[in-house]
């Protein structure tokens, strides 16, 4: 028998700790913490920092706050999770190409402001394989479906370079409202009946990611060098014409060494494919996913020109993780909190834990109202949320409802 134990008639160990009076201790160190960490969070003056400031000012008034309880409580609280801290750099997983041509990228550059000296031409598209960074051009007059059809069926009948698949973004110009939710003007330039044709005659499996804000990202690096070398010639020649010196550029593009690829886009062939796969895709490294099923979070709010750097960058919807998706840089599908799973996928850096989620919304306005039956109802909207979760509601749900708060069950 143990120092400091005795039985009792029914041999129990009398002096072992209470289950029940351990966890009653643990609730009362948990709303000690919270109550000191709420205050010292909600300081005007000094409060509303990080993890390490704030841990160092609770242990100034309890040596035992750790930082495990810093950290819990944060992600907790709303402030802090909807003005952490933008991340500077989302690391995306990398295209792969299994070879030349096995992948093509399609973009637009867009030139209107000086069409008046190229004869009406303010467009370029833009292809780029993926794999081998070779860049082909068309000088275009307008984006219409049909025009830039019959500029892609030109390139892949003049260099025969077909690919197994093309990536267009969506063409969208947008406004975000919440999370990916847009005020949206498609464009149909890689959309149109024209074009989906032309590439599924061919063969060729187009893809557009579901993402808003992911774009075909080596057509964009092939536009961005292409307008740097023609305003460089504008500055060198005096003048803004540069259709008859699109080829000249691109030509001068697909013979520059390229680090990542180690050569020129044009030397790339099948002899020297495994060499440059090799080198491009050989040493990549897998992460572990930090999120699990069934976590809740709050997402990024994308930029936009109109954005505040102040403002909040996190949504105040909070979603749930619904799948993991193991690449090598893993990536989350998730859902609103009723179950409906959103387009597209997430990583890592584009999320951030919040744990505090309750079953509750707040009203944010009254957007018309009805009669039915004798009895007013509204149609509402909640604050944070999209337009899907708006509601009617009857007169007697919104009988406290002044234009200030008002929680309503999910």
């Amino acid at each position: 028998m143990l120092h400091g134990q005795v039985r009792d008639s029914s041999t129990r160990l009398v002096g072992a700790r209470n289950p029940v009076v351990k966890e009653e201790e643990q609730k009362v160190e948990e709303v000690h913490v919270e109550k000191l960490l709420d205050h010292l969070y909600g300081d005007l003056k000094d409060g509303m920092r990080g993890v390490s400031v704030l841990l160092a000012q609770a242990r100034k008034i309890d040596p035992n706050i750790t930082r495990k309880q810093v950290v819990k409580y944060l992600f907790a609280n709303n402030t802090y999770t909807r003005h952490f801290r933008r991340p500077k750099k989302i690391e995306h997983n990398p295209w792969i190409a299994s070879g030349p041509d096995s992948h093509h990228m399609a973009d637009l550059a867009m030139l209107p402001s000086i069409k008046k000296f190229n004869k009406g031409y303010c467009y370029i598209l833009v292809v780029v394989d993926v794999f081998s960074r070779y860049v082909f051009a068309r000088a275009l007059k307008n984006k219409k479906c049909a025009t830039v059809s019959a500029a892609y069926e030109d390139i892949l009948h003049t260099s025969w370079r077909i690919p197994s698949r093309l990536y267009t973004d969506k063409g969208l110009f947008c406004f975000p409202l919440t999370v990916r939710v847009y005020t949206m003007f498609l464009g149909t330039e890689f959309m149109g009946k024209t074009f989906r044709d032309l590439v599924r005659d061919l063969g060729i499996v187009h893809a557009n990611p579901k993402n808003t804000n992911v774009k075909a990202c080596y057509a964009e690096n092939a536009i961005m060098r292409i307008k740097i070398r023609l305003e460089k010639w504008f500055t060198l020649s005096g003048g803004y014409s540069w259709v008859p010196e699109l080829q000249t550029v691109i030509d001068g593009l697909n013979a520059t060494y390229i680090d990542s690829i180690g050569t020129s886009p044009e030397k790339v062939t099948w002899k020297n494919a495994q060499r440059i796969w090799n080198r491009l895709y050989g040493t990549l490294k897998s992460r572990v996913a930090s999120y699990k099923v069934g976590d809740t979070v709050r997402v990024l709010i994308e930029n936009t020109p109109l954005s505040k750097g102040t403002r909040a960058k996190w949504t105040e919807e909070v979603f749930k993780v619904i799948k993991v998706v193991e690449y090598d840089i893993p990536v989350y599908i998730l859902s609103d909190l009723r179950g409906s799973e959103l387009d597209g996928i997430w990583y890592e850096e584009e999320m951030i834990p919040y744990t505090n989620v309750n079953n509750s919304m707040e009203i944010d306005k009254v957007i018309r109202k009805r009669k039915r039956n004798g009895i007013f109802e509204y149609f509402v909207s909640f604050k944070g949320h999209r337009s899907s979760f708006n509601r009617w509601l009857s007169e007697t749900d919104l009988h406290h409802f002044n234009g200030e708060s008002l929680l309503v069950l999910r």
